[in-house]
């Protein structure tokens, strides 16, 4: 990624379409520099665009991962509200993340704990064994993480699927 040369992150965030701001902030986000995306999902947040989903999304994991849960959180939320139909998994499960983040698993586990029964994804029952584990709750994190490696084993799983279940399998090994 350059942030010199032709053109600039920064003069990107000031004149760039849409949609190339978009695809560089991805760019930024997937590269780890998260300053240079959350600046590029902001300078997007503009016009028709202020409220767009997939801006706050973005901005928001781009926000969370640059060690910054409370705004994350706080542009989840209003995700959630305003678009409730828009990806509503990977926003409750990031909203949780953000909690965890913030010292309140308990409010974590409840929203993770809420979704497993409508959740078709292993990423949710992964986070809510982990929660458990890391908090102390052995046995609950045990059947969680089980969960998802007899799900694995049982069902034809996909590749975005596959690093959960690698993961429970670890962490049930540790």
């Amino acid at each position: 990624l350059e942030t010199s040369g032709p053109m600039k992150v920064s003069e990107l965030a000031v004149c760039g379409s849409i949609d190339n701001k978009l695809a560089l902030a991805r760019e930024c986000t997937a590269r780890g520099h998260f300053d240079e995306a959350i600046s590029l999902y902001e300078s997007a947040r503009e016009g028709q665009f202020v409220d767009a989903p997939d801006v706050l999304l973005g901005l928001a994991r781009a926000r969370f991962l640059n060690g910054e849960p409370a705004p994350a959180r706080s542009l989840l939320e209003q995700i959630a509200a305003a678009h409730p139909d828009y990806y509503p998994q990977d926003v409750a499960i990031l909203k949780a993340r953000a909690a965890d983040a913030m010292g309140d698993s308990a409010t974590a586990l409840r929203e993770l704990e809420a979704m497993l029964d409508r959740s078709v994804g292993l990423e949710a029952r992964y986070r809510y064994g982990e929660i458990l584990a890391r908090t102390g709750n052995t046995q609950k994190a045990r059947d969680a993480l089980k969960s998802v490696v007899s799900h694995a084993r049982q069902f034809r799983i996909g590749p975005t699927e596959r690093p959960w279940a690698k993961r429970s399998r670890a962490l049930l090994a540790s």
